[in-house]
């Protein structure tokens, strides 16, 4: 296991550089992580039953990150041979919104695990969820970064009931309608 951790740990640094640029915050982010994971791996453990679609949302947080890196690479460019070693115009994704993003999906799919098969339930949270959105787009006190995070759970969520829709009925053997 503590190979694992170090391999864990190791791998994490691109993710933290995602999300800063301090070194010092990523050295102490990765020695913490050293710290934790033994801990973390037994609590996971017990989870994994319960928590069906963390796979899907470890690797949509992952692919955000790959995302976020490139833009920031575009951004930040010097190489010679990408746009004449000027920089590219990009947006690029603050890191407030790319923690609501991180955090929205890990729990919106963890919700959606424990759920289970009850769509409904999801389909409603999608839906009251995405009034709290519009209503801090468009009311008072606007709030851009709740609006994101409010849609961003929504879609989250429906997605990860269509998801539990689509295996449940392919593990009944009923076609989907």
């Amino acid at each position: 296991i503590g190979a694992t951790d170090i391999l864990f740990a190791f791998d994490s640094i691109p993710a933290i550089f995602g999300l800063t640029q301090e070194p010092y915050i990523v050295f102490t982010a990765t020695a913490f992580s050293l710290m934790g994971l033994r801990q973390l791996y037994f609590l996971i453990d017990g989870l994994l039953d319960r928590l069906v679609y963390l796979s899907y949302g470890l690797s949509a947080v992952l692919g955000f990150i790959g995302v976020k890196l490139v833009l920031h690479a575009l951004h930040e460019n010097n190489l010679p041979f990408i746009n004449d070693g000027e920089n590219v115009p990009v947006a690029e994704i603050p890191t407030t919104i790319s923690l609501v993003v991180i955090v929205v999906i890990l729990l919106g799919l963890a919700f959606q695990g424990l759920l289970g098969r009850r769509v409904a339930v999801a389909l409603a949270m999608a839906w009251g969820l995405t009034w709290i959105g519009v209503g801090r787009l468009t009311d008072a006190p606007e709030s851009l970064v709740v609006a994101i995070a409010a849609i961003f759970a929504a879609v989250v969520l429906l997605a990860s009931a269509v998801i539990a829709r689509i295996r449940s009925g392919a593990a009944l053997g009923y076609p989907l309608r």
